[in-house]
């Protein structure tokens, strides 16, 4: 009987933790990184670790570490950028195409989720949500005081060739 009192004791402790979590997360804004205790220092050299091994071209290696910091903190869009690039150049365009969007959702005046997001939607042949995103980051980037020329460049051609119909 004892052994019943104590599960019992134990399932209450457990859900007033799950009830504190989740109201940590709903009304406060908490990550998980929070609920776990993972400092921002930590968070900082894990990225700083994931975009080194990008750059090295380590591309599965960083999209596993991206991953785990997007779990961790799902309101940071750099993350999502870095998780969203490794998928690109894996050719999880799919993927990529998701990554960007909450990186745009999240940041939405900054035109790069759109301009690489579209190009991940031309490349799996979603062209309507495809021309709209590249439409997008083309007037986002038109409107930011930062030189984001490389990349409307890229943008246009690819918008060119989809209304010439070709892929």
């Amino acid at each position: 009987m004892s052994n019943t009192v104590e599960n019992t004791a134990a399932a209450e402790g457990q859900d007033a933790v799950i009830a504190n979590a989740l109201k940590a997360v709903l009304e406060d804004g908490a990550v998980i990184a929070d609920l776990q205790g993972v400092s921002e220092e930590e968070m900082e050299q894990t990225y700083a670790f994931a975009y080194e091994k990008y750059m090295a071209g380590n591309y599965r290696d960083a999209f596993d570490v991206f991953k785990t910091l997007t779990l961790l903190n799902h309101l940071e869009p750099r993350f999502w950028l870095g998780l969203a690039g490794c998928a690109q150049e894996l050719e999880a365009y799919e993927v990529a195409a998701e990554a960007y969007g909450m990186a745009g959702f999240l940041e939405p005046e900054n035109p790069i989720p759109s301009l690489f997001g579209g190009i991940a939607l031309y490349k799996v042949g979603n062209l309507e949500a495809a021309k709209l995103a590249l439409e997008a980051g083309v007037g986002l980037a038109e409107e930011s005081n930062k030189d984001f020329g490389a990349y409307v460049v890229r943008a246009q051609a690819v918008l060119e060739q989809m209304e010439a119909g070709g892929e």
